[in-house]
């Protein structure tokens, strides 16, 4: 089992890079598998010099025979022994292949798993780095197809070499020089084969953005939220004409980087058979002088050949080896990034908030988005956040589920630092965000996550539904709550609309038996009026006696909370009751004026 270990970070050369990627191999293979693959590597690496010796064993025996000096039946047996070989090299690289595949797909599973873990726990601020996104692409969607390779590779390298030693060998019991003239003509080649492998992958991570827009500029052409604005404003020879853009130049810099290797290629192969063909010279002059058979010219030219594609095939692959290592850093170092740590101190049964002097910046931001928030939260009150876009209500709750560390100040839950809490604060909390998702799952399991700790019923599912108008939703519903939402290819379930979708959330965020804060962030922005009206008139009864903060543009909905808090720019600029800040006739006024003027 792939145990997830961490290795060092930072650019490594050749050789620490093929010892980082083999150790991932030991981490998620046992002992035995690796002993098995070891077990027909090896065996297949030495079949090729018994196949060049029992062929040139085959020309000497002809030759004997032709003058009288052996049998048929010698002759017969240097065939079977020829056919044998061959046989067994076949068997032996279906075996090998066999296993490759079975152990790849155990690695893969398990490498996604040590992924999914992982991203699912490291600090929410790793997700505003774009290098984070690039790493997390890297390892979850290449990184097990190149697991793969790197198996594959790993194998046919060591294969390979050992092919290439005893072939060598087998050479130079015909002619010495010939060996080390083709070992010679090698070195040329294997520095263009390692250069052009860090080359692609310094392509490949430099290309990186451009492919993602033209991955995204691609998905825009079919996926259903998109078809109608391809539509209404005639978008796609605009969408089409950026996709090509992108193409054209990526096009560009690969043929650049492919034609420059090219020719070094042709270069290094061309002193590489100068080479080898030198060496067949000296074999030939020895076969002149009488020093070598004609079996053993035949020896030299199915074995040179072999052994320039042993050779070429293993720096090739010492090149993937390289390649994929540096795929494997970035799988090392998303496993190195710092994983949240909710503390996990228990609180009691009410949550009393204080927020004292918060300030607070996003990561790789210098703006400051909130400044010297103090405020008290006691148990069972209901919060209105009000104020213009970017103002700093989202981000207010966002330091509330404890997503950031503040720059300055302290946040705390009974007195207690967040962040020493934070587990138990979570438990205690339930939330409707603006990014609230669906999941490709039935409606009864979309909703059962508000609460997963626990087995919800149809009967309290319906209930609850009832009141959120959720149960009018799954009538609409082919299969009721048992409809599955979204589409993965394997039904025609189209998503629902949006005031249906925030009916949905609704019901999740009010599932959740523990929660004592409920957390409502524009939890009516796509509702139509008759329904938003229905939830206002319910959310006493909805709420109870958990603390409710909510967010919301229409300020109507803030004649329900106990207290307002208004931002502005990051700043708490007014507090008070809905009746009490209309007769100080400050910013409220001014918006609550502003929405209100529409209505008479």
């Amino acid at each position: 089992m792939c145990k997830g270990k961490t290795q060092p970070s930072g650019k490594r050369g050749l050789f620490r890079t093929i010892y980082a990627s083999l150790s991932l191999l030991t981490q998620c293979l046992s002992r035995k598998k690796i002993a098995e693959l070891l077990f027909f590597s090896i065996l297949g690496s030495l079949l090729p010099a018994v196949i060049v010796s029992a062929n040139k064993y085959i020309i000497d025996v002809a030759e004997l025979l032709a003058n009288g000096k052996s049998t048929l039946r010698v002759a017969l047996l240097s065939v079977a022994l020829y056919t044998l070989a061959g046989l067994a090299l076949a068997g032996v690289g279906w075996l090998r292949d066999k296993f490759v595949a079975l152990y790849f797909a155990q690695t893969a599973d398990q490498l996604q798993e040590n992924i999914m873990r992982k991203s699912s726990r490291i600090r929410m601020a790793y997700y505003d780095d774009i290098s984070y996104r690039n790493k997390v692409s890297f390892s979850s969607v290449d990184l097990p197809e190149r697991i793969r390779s790197l198996i594959v590779t790993s194998v046919m390298l060591l294969q390979d070499g050992i092919t290439a030693v005893s072939l060598a060998l087998t050479i130079s019991t015909v002619s010495g020089w010939t060996a080390v003239l083709t070992f010679c003509g090698f070195a040329p080649l294997m520095g263009v084969i390692l250069r052009q492998s860090r080359a692609n992958f310094a392509f490949q991570k430099e290309s990186f953005p451009d492919v993602n827009k033209q991955s995204y500029l691609h998905t825009t052409t079919y996926r259903r939220y998109h078809l109608f604005d391809l539509r209404y404003y005639c978008l796609r020879d605009f969408v089409e004409g950026k996709w090509n853009d992108i193409s054209q130049s990526l096009n560009q810099k690969r043929s650049k980087l492919i034609l420059k290797y090219f020719w070094l290629r042709l270069a290094a192969n061309s002193f590489l058979y100068l080479c080898i063909g030198a060496g067949l010279l000296l074999t030939v002059r020895r076969v002149l002088n009488g020093s070598a058979t004609i079996g053993g010219i035949a020896l030299i030219l199915s074995a040179v050949i072999s052994l320039a594609a042993s050779i070429s095939g293993f720096f090739e692959r010492l090149g993937v080896i390289e390649e994929n290592g540096q795929y494997v850093d970035s799988y090392y170092e998303l496993l190195d990034l710092e994983d949240e740590a909710p503390g996990k101190t228990k609180l009691g049964p009410d949550l009393d908030i204080t927020f004292d002097h918060v300030c607070f910046t996003y990561p790789h931001s210098k703006r400051q988005v909130l400044h010297d928030i103090t405020l008290h939260i006691r148990q069972g009150e209901k919060i209105a956040i009000v104020g213009e876009n970017g103002s700093g209500k989202s981000t207010f709750v966002s330091l509330l589920s404890g997503f950031y560390p503040i720059d300055s100040g302290e946040i705390q839950i009974n007195g207690v630092p967040i962040g020493n809490c934070l587990e138990d604060m979570r438990a205690k909390t339930s939330c409707l965000y603006q990014s609230s998702e669906s999941y490709i799952m039935t409606a009864h399991e979309n909703i059962e996550i508000g609460d997963s700790a626990r087995r919800v019923s149809r009967e309290e599912l319906e209930a609850l539904g009832r009141k959120t108008g959720m149960d009018e939703v799954a009538a609409g519903l082919t299969d009721g709550y048992d409809t599955v939402i979204g589409n993965l290819g394997t039904n025609n379930t189209f998503d629902l609309s949006g005031g249906q979708r925030q009916k949905m959330f609704l019901t999740r965020a009010l599932l959740r038996e523990s929660a004592r804060l409920l957390i409502l962030d524009e939890p009516t922005s796509a509702l139509d009026p008759m329904a938003e009206a229905k939830l206002y008139e319910d959310f006493s009864s909805l709420a109870g006696d958990r603390t409710c903060i909510l967010i919301s543009h229409r300020l109507g909905a803030t004649k329900l909370a106990d207290r307002i808090l208004v931002f502005r720019d990051g700043h708490i600029i007014e507090e008070g009751t809905h009746e009490g800040l209309i007769a100080q006739g400050g910013y409220y006024k001014q918006m609550y004026a502003a929405q209100a003027q529409w209505y008479k």
